[in-house]
């Protein structure tokens, strides 16, 4: 059994690189498709961007919501900080990815 999944983790890893990139250039040319369609509509749909300090005010106010979800996770038997960090990384991370 340890040899058949060492080979369906082979093959995961092979392909795996290739088809983030794909997703990611699939992504962003649906997301800018979108806003470029939303932008144009009688509405006059506008994008605003937060600058670093606004971004910082805002997390600061959501801190309470992410100390009880990790509450949530630690009391369900789960390394709650370690989740919502990971997962904080990863989303840091790939917001600055682009895929040309």
């Amino acid at each position: 059994m340890g040899l058949v999944a060492k080979d369906l983790q082979k093959a995961f890893d092979d392909v795996a690189e290739k088809s983030v990139k794909e997703a990611g250039q699939i992504w962003q040319a649906n997301e800018q498709m979108a806003m470029d369609w939303a932008k144009q509509q009688p509405e006059g749909h506008e994008y605003l961007y937060l600058s670093d300090e606004e971004a910082a005010r805002w997390k600061e106010l959501l801190k309470p919501i992410r100390d009880a979800y990790i509450a949530d996770l630690n009391a369900k038997g789960f390394p709650g900080e370690d989740i919502v960090n990971g997962a904080s990384e990863i989303a840091e991370e790939s917001n600055k990815l682009e895929y040309p």
